[in-house]
């Protein structure tokens, strides 16, 4: 595993959600969110910027997707497999240099099974208390 190739990797990811018009409606969360954060003025400082071997995806609710986009073609055209976790569906997907997952915040009683995002033809974990990520105020991040 080399940390350029997952580079590579992530910024094409992130081009093509781009291009396909999704990225602005997720968050990236986990370790290298601090990668790109640093480079804004939302991290300032020598903050260390560890990172994991998987890349995770926020999608904060309420789903908002004007037209629905085929995100597991996308992925599959970059070298990612869809490993599916038991009978629910969830899937995750995997690369032979990194692993994406879709995560929504998880509201109520919550579920075990997931949460299918129609907008994007995936479907999500959900963990409790992320929703506090997808309200924060973007002019912390600008």
């Amino acid at each position: 595993m080399t940390k350029s190739v997952q580079f590579e990797i992530i910024f094409e990811i992130l081009k093509r959600f781009q291009a396909a018009g999704v990225l602005d409606k997720l968050v990236l969360v986990g370790s290298w969110c601090l990668y790109f954060y640093r480079y804004g003025s939302a991290l300032l400082g020598g903050l260390p910027t560890p990172r994991t071997t998987d890349i995770d995806f926020l999608v904060p609710r309420p789903f908002r997707f004007e037209k629905v986009t085929d995100v597991p073609a996308i992925l599959e055209e970059l070298g990612f497999a869809p490993t599916f976790h038991g009978m629910s569906g969830l899937a995750v997907y995997d690369h032979p240099e990194l692993r994406l997952e879709f995560l929504v915040p998880e509201i109520g009683r919550g579920s075990s099974e997931p949460v299918a995002i129609r907008g994007l033809q995936v479907k999500a974990q959900g963990i409790r208390y992320l929703n506090f990520l997808s309200s924060c105020d973007n002019n912390y991040i600008s």
